[in-house]
């Protein structure tokens, strides 16, 4: 069993020295968000694309989750047994979710659905019993990662859209919402005699062929959307019953794609964020969310940097700024006061995260370069909203922009010390110790995230060799928009 933050503490009060730690209470190496600072980016993606996350990118497991659901609601009341429970109506729903997946991975081993690795030993099983202990654990090791309505997966976007969401009141299970049952009778007409089985028409344990669901996998087919789900799924993403944010950057998406020549998603997102004039307020958001990605991104990617100079040796900050101003150009390689201040010739955030992502990649010495351009852009990036929103300690560009200005009489070594010690090692370790309690408290997960730490030496890594891969730009919704935008026919598929 995991201690918890009060017995850790009090066995810390009784000890009288050192002691080993518990096997099972050693810290995992993690972290995917050093400085705090992507909730921003997810909030600002909340105000162009929200209902939708980076895999939910088909409509048929929409359309799966919702028919089961119903399917299980039906089964209940038809049998009038009163004490039907909400686990056993989720019990099913999860059956069928994974029957679907299996028979899709039986016709396709890279079917893009969640769980083709969990689900290896479905595609070579002949027969499968759901119900039972292995089943159990199976469901329970399944629920928070690679089921189709985890939280990670298409949970949140199923609900958003309407399609299904779990009963009011605590319950397991998860109810049909009610406002697409012509795409579900299509799906289920298509199924056929398949209805009979009990995998289909009972609750509770059945035992499957894999003959049946290599027969069934060609009845549902990922890629065989009926005309009657495209149009409901066209009506919650885009329509009458979607959100105006997501219609609106969604027509956006569409127009501006009649405009281009070649269609590839960089250009997509570079040709949605010009703004000029008075520009539409959806175009306005839409470039925000991307000046703060490249703002995210230039200090993680710097951050990075920071972490590779200091293996293995520990270094001043001195030094660390030094180093950096070496192969740095522009403003932060010069003397003059205030020059990240200056307004940026740069113009498109996408194409500064790309250079600093082909610097990482193929030339390190041009890495300093890129990140003070990328910063300078940010800093000098005229926004109505000027940056406002979220935390102060994640961040938010309008306190950069405000300490910018702040240290507007210093010269740029000064600036960039600034930055290093408070954007960069200040910003890591107070969200690493942050989380970190977090954890303790709710008895969660140890991770140990803190990657760097200052002693009488300078900054000294607390992983050496460990410093991880680069960073990246955090995905924006856009492949996930556009893919299902095309499948429910709103916007012309690519050729």
């Amino acid at each position: 069993m995991k201690q918890t933050l009060d017995e850790i503490v009090a066995l810390a009060a009784q000890a009288d020295g050192p002691t080993l730690t518990r096997a099972d209470g050693m810290p995992k190496i993690g972290g995917v968000d050093p400085l705090g600072l992507r909730q921003l980016n997810f909030d600002l993606m909340d105000a162009v694309l929200p209902g939708l996350n980076n895999v939910s990118r088909r409509i048929r497991p929409y359309v799966v989750v919702a028919w089961a659901a119903r399917q299980a609601r039906r089964l209940a009341e038809d049998s009038g047994v009163a004490l039907i429970s909400g686990p056993e109506l989720k019990d099913f729903v999860d059956r069928i979710e994974v029957i679907y997946a299996w028979s899709q991975f039986l016709r396709k081993s890279d079917a893009p659905l969640p769980g083709s690795q969990v689900l290896r030993q479905f595609v070579n099983a002949e027969r499968y019993v759901f119900g039972g202990a292995d089943w159990e654990g199976f469901r329970e090791n399944r629920k928070a990662s690679t089921a189709f309505t985890a939280a990670i997966t298409y949970g949140p976007s199923i609900k958003a859209l309407k399609w299904a969401g779990p009963v009011p009141g605590g319950q397991t299970a998860w109810a049909p919402g009610d406002l697409f049952d012509e795409a579900l009778d299509a799906f289920e007409g298509a199924l056929g005699d398949a209805l009979n089985h009990p995998a289909f028409s009972s609750l509770g344990s059945v035992e499957v062929a894999r003959a049946d669901v290599e027969r069934w996998g060609e009845l549902w087919d990922l890629n065989l959307v009926t005309d009657p789900e495209r149009a409901a799924f066209s009506d919650s993403l885009v329509g009458p019953l979607a959100d105006e944010r997501r219609r609106d950057t969604l027509m956006l998406v569409r127009d501006v794609l009649d405009g281009m020549e070649k269609r590839d998603l960089d250009g997509l997102r570079a040709a949605m964020a010009e703004v000029s004039g008075n520009a539409d307020p959806t175009r306005v958001r839409w470039r925000r969310l991307q000046v703060r990605q490249a703002f995210r991104f230039a200090l993680e990617s710097w951050f990075y940097w920071c972490l590779a100079e200091l293996d293995p040796t520990p270094r001043s900050t001195a030094a660390l700024v030094d180093a950096f101003r070496e192969n740095a150009v522009g403003w932060a390689a010069g003397e003059r006061i205030g020059a990240w201040l200056e307004p940026s010739k740069d113009t498109c955030p996408i194409k500064l995260m790309a250079e600093i992502s082909t610097a990482m990649e193929d030339d390190w010495d041009a890495v300093p370069e890129a990140i003070c351009r990328t910063l300078a852009f940010c800093l000098t990036e005229e926004d109505p909203d000027g940056g406002r929103g979220g935390r102060a300690d994640r961040l938010p560009l309008q306190r950069a922009r405000a300490e910018a200005v702040a240290w507007a009489n210093t010269a740029p070594a000064e600036f960039l010390t600034h930055m290093m010690e408070t954007w960069l090692f200040a910003q890591h370790a107070y969200w690493s110790s942050s989380r970190g309690l977090a954890d303790a408290r709710a008895n969660g997960k140890v991770i140990l995230r803190l990657r760097v730490t200052l002693d009488e030496g300078g900054w000294r890594l607390t992983r050496l060799g460990g410093i991880g891969g680069p960073p990246y730009p955090t995905q924006d919704r856009l492949e996930t928009a556009l893919r299902l935008a095309e499948e429910c026919g709103f916007i012309s598929p690519v050729r």
